[in-house]
């Protein structure tokens, strides 16, 4: 679980963004672009919100070092459930034409989850950090996949 939460979110994510753009063909690139712009968006607005909020993390039981730094910032909304479900759902959304492409969308729905389900059992998050992380997330990612039109003639322009 520690695993799926130190590289669950930046570095797998930036691997899939990546990938999406130099193999997922026409779909992935936009898929890709709707993950990059919601990245944009969702980093700056979680840590404004727990600015705003101001909520502690849940008391540690762990002696893992590196799990109490963590608890220096502070828990609302998680941060790794909504950069997560901000990158999945797009995949779900746009990046099932193909078996091969549901495959990948399962595995990236799948793998989200995972890193939501690491926040708890880590004790890192409360259960209500964790689902407003999914929640500002998903809404973040649709608004922004709401303008697919724009990024599809976007990326026929370019030939990104």
């Amino acid at each position: 679980m520690k695993i799926l939460s130190d590289y669950g979110r930046e570095y797998f994510w930036i691997v899939v963004l990546i990938m999406m753009f130099l193999i997922g063909g026409f779909d992935g690139r936009i898929v890709g672009l709707i993950i990059l712009i919601s990245f944009i968006i969702i980093i700056p607005l979680n840590i404004i919100i727990k600015d705003l909020v101001d909520k502690d993390r849940p008391p540690l039981v762990h002696d893992d070092k590196s799990i109490k730094e963590i608890s220096l910032d502070k828990s609302y909304p998680s941060g790794h459930a909504s950069i997560v479900s901000a990158a999945a759902l797009p995949a779900v959304l746009f990046f099932r034409k193909s078996l091969n492409q549901k495959i990948v969308s399962s595995f990236l729905v799948v793998e989200a989850g995972l890193v939501c389900i690491s926040r708890l059992y880590l004790g890192v998050h409360y259960s209500s950090d964790v689902v407003s992380g999914i929640l500002l997330g998903s809404g973040i990612s649709l608004l922004v996949a709401s303008n697919h039109m724009i990024f599809e003639r976007l990326v026929k322009k370019i030939r990104i």
